[in-house]
């Protein structure tokens, strides 16, 4: 699926993936300890303008795409 997302947005996002098992990074991009643990999964964006959105929820493509604006 992250694939197929990467693959179809190219050309208006870059994508990136880390696993972050220990929470180092969750707390370098400010997200705060109580959202360590979430069903699904978590993704961070951020605009042009430095402004921060967080999904949470299934990794199914539609809400996704959705979140993404596309």
């Amino acid at each position: 699926m992250w694939k197929v997302l990467s693959d179809r947005l190219s050309d208006k996002i870059h994508f990136g993936f880390i696993k972050d098992t220990k929470g180092e990074a969750a707390q370098f991009i400010g997200m705060r300890s109580q959202d360590k643990k979430v069903d699904g999964v978590k993704v961070v964006t951020w605009t042009a303008a430095g402004e921060r959105s967080i999904y949470k929820g299934a990794a199914k493509l539609k809400p996704l795409l959705s979140m993404l604006g596309c």
